[in-house]
């Protein structure tokens, strides 16, 4: 079986796409870790991975206008040749994994899958996320929507302090949701069909970073497996490993 390795944070520094059409002939073209030329009309499935980190550009394209308009053009450009050229097996769609990576998306999923989830709010207003809290008794951990690839976002407790300036919460929408005690916490992958999970132990609340947890497979039970393939379904996703951890 052949493979091909496409590095997309590399097109500035080495070039590697083509696309062109003249009359009947069309060209879609991308190079490999290789240097190789796949004609992408040619594949027979590809597995599309986000494009969230930062493209590699060269050290003397220093104007930051010029920088973004490289990264943008590049992206831009890969995704058009790969809509338009490719005909085979998405894993997954591109516009599928865009949806999916959206957290209120995700939510959304698994509450019309049946899985449950705790009270949570979405919201830059003061007002609605006092009251929220305060319902709650500061029970409450926050969380980014989407987060920044240039640093670690961790979850946190919210203290009446953290949401006191109407300026700070406002600033942007973030996720106020229900703590769930416990130091056991399910990390499910689906393959297609196929769900393997992992037994996370850790006091953490954020456990990601640093990774210190012990953890050891786990079999999820037959209800809650059907519950999450729903959600895979329902997201459009053929793998999925970015799912609502579930806490023991």
């Amino acid at each position: 079986m052949d493979c091909a390795i496409v590095e997309t944070d590399g097109f500035a520094l080495r070039g590697g796409l083509s696309w062109s059409t003249s009359g009947e002939v069309e060209v879609g073209i991308v190079r490999d870790i290789d240097d190789r030329p796949v004609v992408v009309r040619e594949l027979d499935a590809i597995w599309w991975r986000r494009l969230t980190g930062p493209p590699r550009l060269p050290e003397w394209l220093e104007d930051e206008a010029a920088r973004d308009l490289v990264e943008r053009e590049c992206r831009a450009t890969l995704l058009g040749l790969v809509l338009t050229e490719f005909r085979g097996a998405w894993i997954s769609h591109p516009e599928a994994t865009r949806l999916a990576e959206n957290k209120l998306v995700q939510l959304d999923a698994a509450r019309r899958a049946g899985l449950r989830l705790p009270r949570t709010l979405v919201s830059q207003d003061p007002a609605a996320v006092r009251r929220f809290c305060e319902e709650l008794e500061h029970e409450v951990v926050v969380k980014t929507v989407a987060g920044t690839p240039k640093t670690p976002v961790m979850a946190g407790r919210v203290t009446p302090e953290l949401i006191s300036r109407d300026e700070d919460v406002a600033l942007c929408p973030a996720i106020y949701q229900e703590l769930v005690p416990g130091s056991r916490h399910l990390r499910v992958c689906c393959f297609g069909d196929k769900i393997y999970t992992g037994l996370l132990e850790t006091d953490r609340l954020d456990w990601r970073y640093p990774f210190d947890a012990r953890v050891e497979p786990y079999e999820l039970d037959g209800a809650t497996a059907r519950r999450v393939r729903a959600v895979v379904a329902a997201l459009g996703a053929v793998i999925a490993a970015r799912l609502p951890r579930i806490r023991l």
